[in-house]
């Protein structure tokens, strides 16, 4: 059962107003805008143990949601003191936009707790917060786009799994779908790896075959389904901004290497991958958005006859909206 948006719609429990999710209520200031909400929604979903102890570490040592949700803190006493009413979007920093947009998402996903619970123990891992915080996005915009989604068992080690299967609750139509956030040093705690690139030692074709490669990792995962994968940049934005146009066109060359379409004997079939979405997104990183807004999206989506599974190319349109608008809570 999908939940009616705007999520923001409380009830009355108690003479308090609350918003229900599940079993569980959570505060609401309705004097407030919606966007209050949603970092208190998320502080009160993390364990009490790891919040407290963030509050004992130094700044070099936090983890970088604690420290989104200290600005946050920060945020707050700048707006409440011009008494709710006021303007807010001149006081958003990049980390409290992040975590505004992550608790957005976070919320949209509670209507499945079990995948809610696992995602929040990633979250807090700050080895895997890059890929987890990459996987909410993928998953909240997948859902926003007319999904549902169900995570495969990973302890089924029989076969590869994508990260969720996604069916569409109109058409029925079913999509593997895979997250892949090329880890680099230094970006969203990350310890270990390559630093990301400067504008002296990047070049459109090292970034088209990173991305070309967490495809080719992507591509046995399909698991007999259309499949779409998410791939993260994790760069600067003026190097995403200056190489993406160059990055499309080295797609051009590698993408049908990679996944050409045809079965063993050099028959076509038909390509497994259906939609690729490139995403760069500045505000993880702590910087400003792009010229183009808070997120850079490439697009590349095969011609529906040239896909092994056609009927996965239906819902792309409904996709690409999704992924447009995400972000836009902060408009509310």
């Amino acid at each position: 059962m999908s939940r009616s948006l705007p999520p923001w719609i409380s009830a009355v429990r108690n003479g308090k107003d609350v918003v229900v999710i599940g079993d569980a209520e959570y505060p609401v200031d309705t004097s407030k805008p919606p966007v209050y909400f949603f970092p208190t929604y998320l502080a009160a979903r993390l364990p009490p143990a790891w919040c407290d102890a963030q509050d004992q570490v130094s700044e070099l040592e936090r983890h970088p949601l604690a420290d989104w949700l200290k600005q946050f803190k920060a945020f707050l006493a700048t707006f409440d003191a011009r008494g709710h009413d006021g303007e807010y979007r001149d006081i958003l920093t990049a980390k409290v936009r992040a975590l505004l947009v992550l608790a957005y998402d976070m919320y949209s996903l509670d209507q499945n707790p079990g995948l809610q619970d696992s995602l929040i123990y990633r979250l807090i891992d700050k080895r895997a917060f890059q890929g987890a915080l990459h996987e909410v996005y993928v998953a909240a915009t997948v859902m926003r786009a007319g999904f549902d989604i169900e995570y495969e068992n990973e302890n089924d080690s029989a076969r590869k799994h994508p990260e969720f299967i996604a069916t569409h609750r109109r058409s029925g139509v079913r999509i593997a779908v895979e997250a892949k956030s090329i880890h680099r040093a230094g970006v969203l705690a990350y310890a270990t790896g390559n630093p990301p690139p400067t504008m002296e030692t990047a070049s459109a074709h090292k970034i088209a075959a990173q991305i070309c490669g967490q495809v080719q990792r992507a591509l046995p995962k399909a698991i007999g389904f259309p499949l779409y994968v998410f791939v993260d940049l994790n760069l600067p934005p003026q190097i995403a901004e200056k190489f993406a146009p160059s990055v499309l066109d080295e797609f051009k060359v590698i993408l049908p290497q990679l996944d050409p379409g045809l079965d063993d004997n050099g028959v076509f079939i038909g390509k497994v991958m259906n939609l690729l979405v490139v995403t760069n997104q500045p505000m993880h990183l702590g910087e400003e958005r792009h010229k183009g807004g808070d997120t850079l999206m490439m697009f590349v989506d095969p011609p529906e006859g040239d896909c092994q599974f056609p009927e996965g190319s239906r819902h792309i349109d409904d996709v690409k909206a999704a992924i447009k608008k995400h972000g836009t809570v902060l408009d509310d």
